[in-house]
């Protein structure tokens, strides 16, 4: 690539190379995991308990989620914006 040119979206984003243990190096591919330690993302984690939560001083506090055509909203006031929005469509 000349020098000030611009990669594509599609250049920008693939993956780099890593180096594995073994010292080879691998284009564009992710490392494998142990078959027998799978991968764990935030959903597959139990939620702990009030008891655990409680030993270091973590209070559960309900909070409110605004619903409006299938879209959560925290805050009222950006419910309400979408709606008005949509309103005026």
């Amino acid at each position: 690539m000349a020098k000030g040119q611009m990669r594509s979206n599609k250049e920008a984003r693939k993956p780099k190379g890593f180096k594995a243990e073994d010292g080879s190096r691998s284009e564009g591919q992710l490392p494998h995991r142990h078959p027998q330690r799978p991968a764990m993302s935030g959903h597959d984690r139990p939620e702990p308990d009030d008891t655990e939560l409680g030993r270091y001083g973590i209070k559960r506090v309900p909070a409110d989620t605004f619903v409006w055509q299938g879209y959560r909203y925290t805050q009222a006031r950006d419910a309400l914006a979408a709606a008005k929005r949509a309103e005026k469509a």
